[in-house]
């Protein structure tokens, strides 16, 4: 199932295709590596009139994800459950918290589910991941981690971190990429941005869910080196301007920080 938009062939010129299209799905910042690389992710908070501008911008400039085309929208759905210490440290920028989320992380409605840990420094941000079935998520339930177990080093984690299940988001994804001389690029629309609060091991809505951001959308530039020409003409084009905005802390303001519980250790 294709998109129902073709995009300008001679549009892509700018771009430089060396890799395989798979390699194209990866996002800058992501590997299944530890120490792998690191990339820059900027994020705007744009209206949805934005948000369509950009789209027929991205057409002109890069190319659909792969992923994308498969969809009868052009989108994909991405559900992640957010992890969080019982005194919500991870939401509190707590010292040792600030600087890393553990989330687990379902697209569409596949049975695979992406154990993933997002470390960031500034705006440049680092993402280690491992796939597991989600029958599997029973182990995160368990006092100990399996050590036969390839999610192990990710329990090991939330065990060593007091960390919990805390909110579900789902939300609709546009994706656009390319590789150039500059680097590889990816450019993400997020919309329809719903949670709820989550106190199970589960990658899903339980009940009904808040819209946490309504009629507005999240732009992601993700790059790796300095921010490409490209993106510059289209910062400066659209008049946009960074934000540090955060769909886990948006979800607990929106849907209620619930009273954190103290941990007492015998």
């Amino acid at each position: 199932m294709t998109c129902l938009v073709n995009i300008p062939h001679h549009a892509k010129a700018f771009f430089v295709k060396e890799q395989p299209a798979e390699t194209h799905l990866v996002s800058p910042s992501l590997t299944s590596r530890r120490g792998g690389p690191t990339a820059f992710e900027v994020k705007f908070v744009i209206d949805e009139a934005t948000a369509q501008e950009i789209e027929r911008w991205s057409l002109q400039h890069l190319e659909v994800d792969p992923f994308c085309l498969k969809q009868p929208d052009g989108t994909y759905c991405i559900t992640s459950l957010y992890t969080d210490t019982p005194a919500f440290d991870v939401y509190h920028r707590a010292p040792l918290y600030r600087r890393r989320k553990f989330r687990l992380r379902r697209y569409g409605t596949e049975g695979t589910i992406h154990l993933e840990r997002k470390a960031r420094r500034g705006e440049r941000v680092s993402k280690h991941r491992t796939s597991v079935h989600q029958s599997e998520l029973v182990f995160l339930g368990e006092p100990e981690a399996r050590s036969d177990w390839q999610g192990a080093w990710f329990h090991e984690r939330l065990l060593r971190k007091s960390l919990q299940p805390a909110c579900v988001l789902v939300y609709k994804r546009a994706a656009y990429l390319a590789s150039s001389s500059e680097g590889p690029l990816r450019l993400t629309i997020d919309r329809q941005i719903q949670g709820q609060l989550s106190s199970r091991w589960h990658v899903g809505l339980t009940a009904e869910p808040q819209s946490i951001l309504p009629g507005q959308a999240i732009l992601e530039l993700k790059f790796r080196e300095a921010m490409p020409s490209l993106y510059k003409q289209l910062v400066a084009d659209f008049q946009l301007t960074a934000s540090g905005f955060s769909k886990y802390r948006r979800c607990l303001d929106t849907c209620g920080l619930p009273l954190p519980t103290v941990v007492t250790k015998e």
